[in-house]
């Protein structure tokens, strides 16, 4: 297992993508996220930041490497260039020349006021696979606006499938910002297969409300197919799943399909047998139409035992069924143990835990990749490596100095957008967890 640094940019990593150069100029989670997928198929990623580095650093305790940016950016190696100078702006073009992928998630037309706009990319670098991810495309009132995964949740219809409409909170992990890293990854898979066979990048253009409601393709295809709007308890309804707490204040999580078996063996674990001749119930259609005074069969019944007896009753029975692990639970449960869901990376100065990678390869084995870098951590190493002598590495570095301005580049006062969000320093701890487009 490599530690933090001691990756070389031309190191071939094991996994499926060896051989292959990602560089992601991003921030916060889509396109860290799509980046992070792919390194961890071997992918040699390079982190491409400016001044203070990707917000997501400082985003929690650590002002330097928040638990959210070490969720998003292991096996990474960092380099801080500043493309707005004229020294910067060579050195990012010269990373870009020897990319097979380049990854941002900025708002349209930022990349082109840098001049690293897919047209000019692919001039330099024909075979390059540009992937653009964006909040909402690039045409309608929606594309220039901000986009944070609360934005991409509303408008794709996912968060219409989680939210009460009694209690509307806000709950869970950002979904929309993880599914548009996942879709990017996915198109940024396909373009590579398709070079493989003709040798030519392209542009794959990747958005966080397509993204969010390809999740919801069932669903979608209710709503044409019957004019029926669908709600966060239609899919819950239609499959019987449940959650219910039992006496121990635990919560018992089942999921019955549409398998009659399922159904009868749900009853006699209960032992509850007039369930199945109550007219309510005995049908699955019933069930479906009166899923609530179920739900409500289940709350007074299974109040009475502790959720270990209720999950012994139910897997006897051969009930699809499951305890609800908080994420303590998870890596905690030793029934689990044997997908090794917690890895360990460790470098000469620090460590961390982080979570499994979830693909399992027969013939091209993945590791478990290196610690996050440190911001610029591997600046020095990478222009070397792309032929930099020493005075054009100084030009370089002297050029990335916060302040430093290309001639006739926007300056600190200008109201232009930044490579990547909305302003030039937005604020450390933001209450979004999503792009900053």
């Amino acid at each position: 297992m490599a530690a933090s640094g001691d990756a070389p940019t031309g190191q071939q990593l094991p996994g499926p993508l060896g051989g292959i150069t990602v560089v992601e100029f991003g921030r916060f989670v889509t396109a860290p996220y799509a980046a992070r997928l792919l390194s961890d198929l071997g992918a040699g990623v390079i982190k491409l930041e400016t001044e203070h580095g990707d917000p997501f650093r400082s985003f929690g305790a650590d002002p330097k490497l928040s638990a959210q940016f070490l969720a998003l950016n292991r096996t990474k190696r960092s380099v801080r260039l500043n493309p707005r100078t004229k020294a910067g702006k060579a050195a990012v073009l010269a990373l870009l020349d020897s990319a097979d992928v380049f990854i941002e998630n900025s708002r349209p037309g930022s990349m082109a006021r840098m001049g690293l706009d897919y047209e000019t990319l692919k001039a330099r670098n024909p075979g390059l696979i540009y992937c653009s991810i964006t909040g909402a495309g690039t045409e309608g009132p929606y594309a220039a606006r901000p986009a944070y995964d609360a934005v991409g949740q509303a408008l794709s219809g996912l968060a219409s499938q989680f939210i009460d409409p009694e209690d509307p909170h806000v709950a869970g992990p950002n979904l929309s910002d993880s599914l548009t890293g996942m879709t990017a990854a996915y198109g940024i898979l396909g373009a590579l297969v398709h070079r493989s066979a003709s040798g030519r990048g392209q542009l794959v253009e990747v958005d966080m409300i397509t993204s969010g409601l390809a999740l919801l393709g069932a669903e979608a295809q209710v709503y044409f197919e019957t004019g029926v709007v669908p709600g966060p308890y239609t899919r819950p309804g239609n499959s019987s799943s449940f959650v219910i707490r039992c006496s121990d204040g635990k919560l018992v999580a089942i999921h019955l399909s549409s398998v009659e078996k399922f159904w009868l063996g749900l009853s006699r674990g209960l032992e509850r047998p007039d369930l199945v001749t109550d007219p309510r119930f005995e049908a699955r259609a019933g069930r479906i139409e009166n899923y609530e005074q179920l739900r409500q069969e289940l709350v007074e019944t299974m109040a009475k035992r502790s959720s270990t007896e209720w999950l012994s009753r139910f897997t006897a029975e051969d009930v699809p069924c499951a305890p609800v692990h908080d994420l303590a639970d998870v890596f905690e449960d030793k029934d689990l143990a044997a997908l090794r869901l917690r890895r360990r990376l460790t470098g000469p100065e620090r460590a961390m835990s982080t979570v499994a990678i979830p693909v399992r390869f027969d013939t091209t084995p993945v590791s478990d990749g290196y610690l996050p870098p440190e911001l610029g951590e591997h600046t020095h190493a990478v222009l070397r490596e792309l032929g930099f002598d020493e005075q054009r590495l100084a030009d370089v570095l002297e050029a990335d100095q916060p302040g430093q301005q290309a001639t006739g580049a926007p300056g600190p006062g200008s109201t232009d957008k930044t490579e990547t969000g909305t302003a030039s320093h937005a604020p450390a701890h933001s209450s979004t967890t999503g792009e900053d487009r």
